[in-house]
C-alpha cells in the first residue's frame, strides 16, 4: 500500500525507523548548534566570561529548546499523515501517545538517541538468536 512517499511496509521497518531518527535528531542537533550563541548571548547579556550557573541554565534552555523542536517535527508528521514512529514497528497497536513521546525523546536527544535505537535493535536481534537457539 502506498501512503504518500514511501510504501506502509517501509513505515514498519525498523531500520526506517532508525534512519528517520538519526537524520532528523541529527538536523535538530546541528539546529541547536546554530542557535547556541545566540542563547549564550541572551543569558549572559553578552558579557564573558560565562559562570557555572549561566552555564547550567543555558544547558537546561539548550534541552527544552530541542524537545520542543523535536515535538514540533513529530507533529508536523503526523499531521501530514505519515507519522513518526519509533515503536510502531514493534507492531503496537493503540500506543500513539506513548510512541508520540519515545521520538520525541529520540529525537530530541540527537546521535545520542540514534545510537540508543542502534543498541536497542542489537538487544532485539541478539534475543532473536537466543530464541532461535533454544529447543
Amino acid at each position: 500500500m502506498q501512503t504518500g512517499i514511501v510504501e506502509t511496509s517501509e513505515l514498519t521497518n525498523p531500520l526506517y525507523a532508525l534512519a528517520l531518527v538519526s537524520m532528523i535528531g541529527f538536523a535538530i542537533q546541528q539546529l541547536i548548534e546554530l542557535i547556541d550563541p545566540i542563547v549564550t548571548r541572551l543569558i549572559t547579556g553578552g558579557i564573558e566570561p560565562i559562570t557555572d550557573q549561566e552555564v547550567l541554565k543555558k544547558k537546561r534552555v539548550m534541552q527544552w529548546l530541542s524537545l520542543f523542536l523535536s515535538f514540533l517535527v513529530v507533529q508536523w508528521s503526523y499531521y501530514m499523515g505519515e507519522p513518526i514512529r519509533t515503536i510502531g514497528f514493534l507492531g503496537l497497536e493503540n500506543y500513539d501517545r506513548v510512541d508520540l513521546l519515545v521520538t520525541v525523546l529520540l529525537l530530541s536527544a540527537g546521535t545520542e538517541g540514534s545510537n540508543i535505537v542502534v543498541k536497542y535493535f542489537n538487544y532485539v536481534k541478539d534475543g532473536r538468536k537466543l530464541k532461535k537457539n533454544t529447543p
